[in-house]
């Protein structure tokens, strides 16, 4: 609806352009300029979201930009919902939004809001190892600053999975690579992050890992 609706201003505008309605014109501008960053914002956290996220993917795997990606998954989020109810919950996704966000500022990569609890990091430029080193230091960030509510310091950890977009050109197995990876660093040692190898599987589900169906559980 949103994208129907830019259309339809967007005819508009040139309208107003031609016919030389300049008031009609910036406010015009300004409505497609707001309905735009609705379509692609994610409401709670301020981040873009997971259409925006899909679109920039695309695009630079369409343009042949080098492209990393890094799958963030807040750890046990469930439990901050059920032991400090969903308002704390929703505090606690927009500190992690935050987080990531002044990890990459210097840098041109966007930060996410995917799934439910689900970020990603889109690095643009550099390999494996550059990603990884963005991952490592959202990692950092996230432990510099802990997250207070309401005078309390409630615990959020993240975990991170990386893959680099070098032997394919599908979005959709570049974000399944991260999805891996990042469930291989929920089940290790240490807050690093894990890189997404040829032939890495997933994690067998069970009650307790079972927090969500695992996407298309074998490698391609």
């Amino acid at each position: 609806m949103a994208v129907t609706a830019l259309l339809a201003l967007a005819v508009l505008l040139q309208i107003a352009t031609v016919t030389g309605g300049y008031i009609v014109f910036v406010q015009l501008r300004f409505t497609i300029a707001a309905l735009l960053y609705r379509a692609t914002t994610d409401k709670l956290t301020g981040v873009p979201n997971r259409e925006a996220a899909d679109n920039r993917i695309k695009a630079r795997l369409a343009d042949g930009t080098h492209l990393s990606v890094a799958f963030v998954d807040i750890v046990d989020f469930k439990a901050i919902n059920d032991t400090y109810g969903h308002a704390a919950g929703d505090a606690a996704l927009r500190y992690v939004a935050d987080r990531l966000n002044q990890a990459v500022q210097p840098h041109n990569h966007m930060v996410a809001r995917y799934s439910g609890d689900e970020f990603l990091i889109i690095v643009e430029g550099g390999g494996l190892g550059f990603a990884a080193l963005v991952a490592r230091t959202a990692l950092r960030y996230m432990s510099e600053v802990p997250f207070v509510y309401f005078a309390e310091t409630i615990p959020v950890e993240i975990s991170i999975g990386v893959a680099v977009a070098d032997d394919t050109n599908d979005p959709d197995e570049l974000i399944r690579r991260a999805d891996h990876a990042m469930f291989h660093a929920k089940h290790s040692d240490g807050p690093n992050p894990a890189v997404w190898m040829p032939g890495m599987t997933m994690p067998q589900p069970s009650t307790t890992t079972g927090r969500r169906s695992f996407r298309d559980a074998a490698p391609r």
